[in-house]
């Protein structure tokens, strides 16, 4: 209150005409705020103005002069028709023999002598060792002597008697019948004593016994010539065929046994092992070498039924062992699945020029492509950027719509650039990583069939950047012995 008081008497003592001024400064001070809030709008408005003129030309310029600038070299490359494309398999495996063989004596000798050793080449049939063969070869010979014998029996009954043994009984014949006469003769002088009564009974008694037993001669006589006239019965010369089988059997057994006691190659190969020494003692059954069928090779290994389904019988696949490289013929596609690994078995035989450079049990990779059965393309792995959540990008050169649409876009602002088709931007795909093989990746997403992939420069470029392309030719390494060898059968 006192305050008030007190300006309100500082302002009564005021003359009239300090009143005045005071009134004419106010309306000066407005006047020039308002003036001056007018002068600072028209600079904004013609700053901005002059700013965006300058950064027009500067573009207009710096576009005019894009063709004398040294844009940044990228390559890029095609992408891989859908029809071109192969989906790449590799396999670990082994090489096999064909055959492999422990061989072993059936006998249970003493060795006698090894004619080879590990290591050796052999040929099919060849002596590998021997076993002492005494007592075998003993029952041999006496099996071939009863052979012979019955042999000649067998001979004697089918030809039958000899000449000279017809004539003998002949002969005996007429004999035993001269004596029957004389006998008889007796008998009938005895019965006529008899009738008489001159002459003795036992007399008579014994003319009669003779004369029977000489009658019984004749007839003996008379069958035995008979017997020799028609020849052998055939059931006798069955009974000594059969003998003669026997004797024969006999041998064969013999024979068997005198070879069980050499050892013989079952197949030409290398022997890989060998078990026993001389002097020792082999056991029926227990392994005495160890062959292996080194010029027929074979490689197995298991493929899921998608794959199986796309080989064939004839077909050519590629291997490779270390850093040599190699080539086989799919011999068998094994017709049931493997119950513990779900698989077909494969069975390739290696080219016989080819078993001298690999060996039995050793470890080779099998490397050959499929027609690719899902949607994706492969590209250098060096081509790929990495986005987040597990995606994928790949930097390409914008489409021909998209370049259209940016120089529409530019003529509207009055930017047009005529190096637009020759230096095109570089635009991004979003992608996912399907699979990987060696330096290559196949991947699927965005990308369009028409669109440039930029496979090499990629980390020097951005979104939106102008770019100097140049077209490489980059196929992936299976590409071309893949389009050759899924064709190729039994070349």
């Amino acid at each position: 209150m006192n305050e008030k008081t007190d300006s309100q008497k500082t302002e009564s003592q005021k003359t009239p005409s300090q009143k005045s001024d005071s009134k004419l400064n106010g309306r000066f001070s407005k006047r020039a705020i308002l003036i001056s809030g007018l002068v600072l709008i028209a600079f904004g408005i013609a700053g901005t103005y002059f700013a965006t003129s300058f950064a027009d030309q500067y573009e207009s310029q710096s576009d005019r002069t894009t063709d004398n600038i040294v844009l940044q070299q990228v390559g890029v490359m095609k992408l891989i028709a859908q029809e071109d494309s192969f989906t790449p398999l590799r396999y670990t495996a082994t090489v096999v023999a064909r055959r492999k063989s422990q061989l072993s004596f059936q006998a249970s000798e003493r060795v006698d002598e090894l004619l080879v050793d590990e290591g050796d080449r052999v040929q099919q049939g060849q002596l590998l060792a021997r076993q002492d063969d005494t007592a075998i070869k003993a029952l041999h010979n006496a099996a071939v002597a009863r052979k012979k014998q019955a042999a000649a029996v067998l001979a004697e009954l089918k030809t039958g008697p000899r000449r000279e043994t017809i004539e003998v009984a002949r002969a005996e014949l007429d004999r035993f019948k001269a004596q029957r006469d004389l006998t008889k003769t007796t008998l009938k002088r005895q019965l006529r004593l008899q009738q008489t009564r001159a002459g003795a009974r036992q007399e008579y008694d014994i003319a009669a016994s003779e004369d029977q037993a000489m009658l019984a001669a004749v007839g003996s006589a008379q069958q035995r010539l008979k017997e020799l006239e028609t020849g052998t019965r055939q059931e006798k010369i069955d009974a000594q065929q059969a003998a003669f089988e026997i004797a024969v059997a006999s041998v064969q057994q013999t024979q068997a046994r005198l070879d069980q006691t050499r050892l013989t190659a079952p197949f030409a190969g290398r022997i890989s092992k060998r078990y026993i020494d001389e002097g020792s003692l082999a056991q029926v059954g227990s392994p005495a070498f160890e062959i292996v069928e080194v010029d027929h090779l074979e490689i197995r290994f298991g493929v899921t039924l998608g794959v199986a389904r796309q080989l064939e019988v004839g077909q050519r696949l590629p291997f490779s062992a270390g850093e040599e490289k190699f080539i086989g013929t799919v011999a068998q596609i094994q017709p049931t699945l493997d119950r513990a690994t779900r698989t077909q078995e494969i069975i390739v035989d290696v080219d016989a020029e080819n078993t001298n450079s690999l060996v039995d049990g050793q470890t080779v990779r099998i490397e050959f492509a499929t027609p690719a059965a899902q949607p994706g393309t492969w590209l250098p792995t060096e081509a790929l950027q990495r986005q987040v959540r597990g995606l994928w990008s790949v930097l390409v050169l914008e489409s021909a719509n998209e370049n259209r649409e940016n120089e529409f876009a530019e003529n509207e602002s009055g930017k047009a650039n005529a190096s637009t088709n020759a230096n095109p931007r570089v635009a991004r795909r979003d992608v996912e990583l399907l699979a990987t093989w060696g330096n290559w990746s196949r991947v699927q997403g965005t990308l369009e069939e028409s669109d440039l992939a930029i496979v090499s420069g990629s980390s020097r470029v951005s979104v939106g950047q102008r770019v100097a392309a140049q077209t490489v030719k980059m196929d992936p390494p299976w590409k071309a012995r893949a389009v050759q060898l899924s064709d190729r059968r039994g070349q």
